[in-house]
């Protein structure tokens, strides 16, 4: 079974929480996700099963197609995604992460940053069964 945890910075309940909650509901028969709040990174613990991808401008860009191809190569570990606070991932977190996406050169705002990962890994997804959502 596909495993993914969201560490989402700041609060998740927001007036775009509705879109992300729209995307969990629907990846909830489909993969394991957990979302944890930015007040509960400092217990994390890296474990060796676990990818860590930090979410960043600085990051690499993929097209969603590109990005299919990644999630392929790390799908079988327990993926961890960060997005950061107001003042960005913590450094202990940046150390120990293995990769480090970019939905663009701009900032974003976390809420639109966890939306845009939901969409994404629900449009991936689909893609595996030639769904027609994942096409456009």
């Amino acid at each position: 079974m596909i495993r993914w945890t969201i560490y989402a910075g700041g609060k998740i309940k927001s007036p775009w929480d509705d879109v992300c909650k729209t995307y969990l509901k629907r990846l909830g028969s489909l993969v394991v996700l957990q979302e944890i709040e930015g007040k509960q990174w400092k217990r994390i613990i890296k474990l060796k099963s676990q990818i860590w991808v930090v979410l960043d401008h600085k990051g690499v860009q993929y097209s969603s197609q590109d990005l299919w191809k990644k999630l392929d190569t790390l799908m079988p570990h327990h993926l961890c995604f960060f997005i950061g606070e107001s003042y960005g991932i913590p450094e202990y977190i940046l150390d120990q992460s293995n990769e480090m996406w970019s939905f663009g050169l701009m900032t974003w705002p976390h809420i639109f940053a966890r939306a845009m990962l939901l969409e994404q890994l629900y449009r991936k997804i689909l893609a595996q069964t030639n769904h027609p959502y994942s096409c456009t």
